[in-house]
């Protein structure tokens, strides 16, 4: 379940934080920056913190014959993964895609290995270019692709803007923030760092552990779903 907070309440919590309650010394727009750039860097902490990804969401792509480049969604942030879906409907085929590397860029130029049909279709595999997404060999139609990301994170506008701070993780945002407005005022900030040290500390621990049964593991990207054309990639 989500622990949602507004930009209005973080404000209110930052003022008390740095004793500036009532203050005009730093006024709300640059308060406002303050907070998104606290915001992004807790975001980045819970994404590096991986696990069962919090901020996860997907993109649909249809794959156009002869078309090997897509262009990624406009809040796209980081890839999670790849499906090449075989077909239409809720119980479809996917496959997991794996990227190529910058060296195999020509590897599928060959006719005898650049087939993107049904039966070849898992041999394709992708990289990330600019904003958007490469396949090799040059894709044939009829099938499309599910691509799992990391949103970029929205950035509080309004007051009434909200945080998932998830388990009151909130508080990173808060804290680094009053240390951004006690450094203006040129005060001292050490028990704010120290108190920002053991938030990042915390969620550094806690963040990865979502699935707490069932921790993850080391997988096999070679096998990482049925191989139809047995074995071949």
């Amino acid at each position: 379940m989500p622990s949602l907070v507004t930009l209005s309440d973080l404000k209110t919590r930052s003022r008390e934080a740095a004793d500036m309650v009532g203050s005009s010394f730093v006024e709300d727009p640059e308060l406002t920056r303050y907070i998104n750039a606290s915001a992004q860097e807790l975001y980045d902490l819970l994404i590096a913190s991986y696990g069962q990804e919090y901020y996860l969401s997907e993109q649909a792509i249809p794959i156009v014959s002869g078309t090997d480049k897509y262009t990624l969604a406009t809040d796209f942030y980081k890839l999670v993964g790849v499906d090449l879906v075989l077909s239409a409907g809720a119980s479809g085929e996917a496959v997991t895609l794996q990227p190529y590397m910058f060296s195999e860029r020509n590897k599928y130029l060959n006719s005898y290995v650049s087939s993107f049909s049904n039966n070849g279709a898992v041999r394709a595999k992708y990289r990330l270019q600019n904003d958007t997404i490469k396949l090799i060999p040059e894709p044939s139609g009829g099938f499309s692709l599910k691509v799992h990301y990391i949103p970029a994170m929205a950035k509080f506008v309004s007051d009434v803007d909200t945080f998932d701070g998830v388990n009151g993780w909130e508080e990173y945002i808060v804290v680094d923030a009053a240390i951004k407005m006690l450094r203006k005022e040129e005060s001292d900030i050490t028990a704010l760092t120290f108190e920002k040290r053991e938030l990042t500390e915390r969620i550094e621990a806690m963040a990865n552990s979502r699935d707490a049964g069932n921790p993850e593991y080391v997988a096999d990207v070679s096998r990482a779903s049925y191989d139809v054309t047995d074995g071949a990639y």
